[in-house]
């Protein structure tokens, strides 16, 4: 689990990055060539690919079950469970042999 955290968080952070690159290239620059827009293109392109797999495992992978709130219909379907288990338990106490 250790190692999906980290995974999503470089992930998340490259896509990050790959964003920022593209901000300070359109920011610093003078003019607008080939280079500039091949690079924009190539950032872009990264930022979507590294948010996309950090999409993916957020979704996807056992990671979901940190992002969802225990709500309290499981604490309650948990509880019924367990009446429904010591209802089983205690029915066959009250039940005779017959002929006896």
């Amino acid at each position: 689990m250790v190692e999906l955290i980290l995974l999503f968080a470089f992930c998340a952070l490259l896509g990050l990055a790959s964003l920022g690159a593209m901000g300070w290239a359109l920011w610093s620059s003078e003019e607008v060539g080939v280079e500039l827009i091949f690079l924009l293109m190539v950032c872009l392109i990264s930022a979507a690919l590294f948010w996309g797999m950090a999409a993916w495992m957020a979704l996807q992978s056992p990671l979901r079950q940190l992002w969802k709130p225990e709500t309290n219909s499981a604490a309650s379907e948990a509880q019924k469970a367990s009446a429904q288990k010591q209802e089983t338990v205690a029915a066959p106490e009250g039940i005779q042999k017959p002929g006896s």
